[in-house]
């Protein structure tokens, strides 16, 4: 489908119309791009074909507006995945779900709190909102909130929680809690160790942050970096994570 699709849309078609002879306009120049547009047809096929290649959030929300009475829990799901840059739309739209009686499932809650993430309040909100219904949350929920928090304090209950409930803490998980222990390198170190014993490799991201946690104690920075492999070396010296660790030990 020609990504450019927009250009042979009519503004009257873009916006939200319940005139029939726009909507027959906007199937037939769907057509030609080989995408069906009826109403009450494959919603899903449909947001996923426009989100991925238009990026037109217009013609997303209007196929949302003429088939809302029909949305399903995979519908609205898509559709939140669709505005996952707007965090205001998304709430709008998880807002219209449960106005709808429609129960959201564990993969609404993995997306909106992931979209939320940079505001932890309101990731927050969703997470307590969650037991609202008897829905558990599994380890792609845990890693949303846990991303989502600011300090080690949070992220720590969230992690303790996980493991508590029986989910394995993921690479990812250790990596955003090390990221939050700039300031405390036994914190960093205590959630290294923790992770080479559950047996889960450190990636290049985690010995970064480890050496990034080093910052008053060179000695330690460099024994970091010895484990760093050996191509991975000279990538530290290009984004000069080294130099930075270095230069207040550097020769005046």
């Amino acid at each position: 489908m020609n990504i450019k699709i927009i250009e042979y849309l009519d503004e009257s078609c873009i916006r939200y119309t319940s005139n029939e002879g726009s909507i027959t306009i906007l199937k037939k120049k769907f057509q030609r791009f080989n995408i069906v547009y009826e109403k009450n047809s494959d919603i899903t096929e449909n947001i996923v074909i426009l989100s991925k290649n238009t990026k037109n959030y217009k013609i997303i929300d209007m196929i949302y507006k003429l088939n809302r009475d029909n949305f399903d829990i995979s519908n609205y799901n898509t559709l939140i995945y669709a505005f996952n840059t707007d965090v205001k739309k998304t709430t709008i739209l998880f807002n219209n779900m449960i106005d709808d009686n429609i129960i959201p499932n564990v993969s609404t809650y993995n997306t909106i709190i992931s979209i939320t993430e940079l505001d932890y309040s309101l990731a927050k909100y969703y997470w307590d909102h969650i037991h609202n219904f008897d829905i558990k949350p599994n380890k792609i929920t845990y890693n949303a909130i846990i991303s989502s928090c600011k300090n080690l304090k949070d992220a720590d209950f969230y992690f303790i929680l996980m493991k508590k409930n029986g989910i394995h803490p993921t690479r990812g998980t250790y990596n955003k809690l090390i990221s939050l222990c700039m300031s405390n390198l036994i914190a960093a170190e205590n959630y290294f160790n923790k992770m080479n014993k559950n047996i889960i490799s450190p990636s290049y991201s985690t010995y970064c942050l480890m050496i990034k946690s080093c910052k008053n104690d060179p000695i330690k920075a460099e024994s970091y970096f010895n484990l760093v492999g050996y191509k991975d070396r000279k990538k530290l010296y290009d984004t000069n994570i080294k130099y930075e660790i270095f230069k207040n030990n550097l020769p005046k």
